[in-house]
C-alpha cells in the first residue's frame, strides 16, 4: 500500500482500503500484492505453524451507481464474497458500467475510488 492509502476496519473481520487518484488496473495490482505477502505469512506456534489468506473484492467509483459510500462498499464486498465462492485467496473486481462516470481524482481500492475490501483467513498447516 501506498501512504497515500487509507486502511481500516469494516466489521469483524474485514478491512477496507480507499485508495485515491488510482485506476482499476493498479488498484487490482496492489490488491494481487497484498493477497501474496499474506499468502507468504507463517507464525509458528507450539502446536503447528498458522498460514494466512485474503478474498479481496475491489470496486471502482461509477457515479451514476454510487449515490452513497455505503453503495460502493456494498459493490466491493459482493466481490469479495465472489472471492470467496470461487475458492479463497483471489482478487475479484467488479465491473464498471460507465467508466466515462470515473476520473483519475474519484478513483480508488479495495476500490474507494477503487476500494478494496478483504478478509484474512487463517488456517494451520
Amino acid at each position: 500500500m501506498r501512504a497515500a492509502d487509507i486502511l481500516g476496519r469494516y466489521g469483524g473481520e474485514e478491512f477496507v482500503v480507499l485508495m485515491p487518484e488510482t485506476d482499476l488496473n493498479t488498484a487490482r495490482q496492489i490488491a494481487e500484492r497484498l493477497r501474496e505477502n499474506i499468502r507468504t505469512l507463517i507464525i509458528a506456534t507450539e502446536r503447528a505453524p498458522i498460514r494466512f489468506t485474503a478474498s479481496i473484492g475491489i470496486a471502482a467509483l461509477d457515479h451514476a451507481r454510487d449515490a452513497t459510500i455505503d453503495a460502493l462498499i456494498a459493490r466491493a464486498d459482493q466481490a469479495m464474497y465472489a472471492a470467496k465462492r470461487a475458492g479463497r485467496n483471489r482478487v475479484f473486481a467488479t465491473l464498471v458500467r460507465n467508466p466515462k462516470c470515473l476520473s483519475p481524482q474519484h478513483f480508488g481500492l479495495f476500490v474507494y475510488p477503487p476500494l478494496l475490501l478483504y478478509t484474512p483467513t487463517a488456517s494451520k498447516i
